[in-house]
């Protein structure tokens, strides 16, 4: 009986200790960063860009799309750090015709000037998935309602 308990335990350290290794390994490996040639390539001959000298980082997105969906907090993030010499920009793509509504409604954030305060918040409510920013302590955002965007679109119209 003794013996058994102790080759239970045992089992256990060595798993624990496997699992400790490959999080370690998998720590190293994500603490590198991206690999040129595995993660991403390199364009040999540079296209001009929209934004001039600077990096240019489009993302093709839909608010239908449930994968941008789930990568919309990992942008936000990112875009809070962007560096100096990266432009960011947005192309809605409308791959089904129920996303051409979605697209109208990037664009008219876009032109009122809150497509990067407000992109969230309609990621949220049309996935309802994590928590929604407006809600969050003493947030200044207000949640996109069909009430909200009809006022925020009349007020563009005028």
């Amino acid at each position: 009986m003794m013996r058994s308990m102790s080759n239970g335990i045992r089992r256990r350290v060595v798993a624990a200790l496997g699992a400790l290794a490959a999080l370690s390994l998998v720590a190293t490996v994500h603490a590198q960063g991206p690999q040129e040639g595995k993660e991403y390539a390199r364009i040999r001959n540079p296209v001009p860009v929209e934004t001039g000298k600077k990096i240019e980082v489009i993302e093709f997105f839909s608010y239908g799309c449930p994968h941008c969906g789930e990568f919309e907090p990992v942008l936000d993030g990112w875009l809070k750090t962007i560096p100096s010499d990266v432009q960011f920009r947005r192309v809605p793509v409308m791959f089904q015709d129920r996303w051409v509504p979605l697209a109208k409604i990037y664009y008219t954030l876009e032109a009122l000037g809150e497509e990067a305060r407000l992109s969230p918040e309609v990621f949220t409510a049309i996935h309802g998935k994590g928590p929604a920013r407006s809600t969050a302590p003493n947030s200044r955002h207000r949640p996109i309602t069909c009430n909200r965007f009809r006022s925020l679109s009349s007020t563009a119209n005028s």
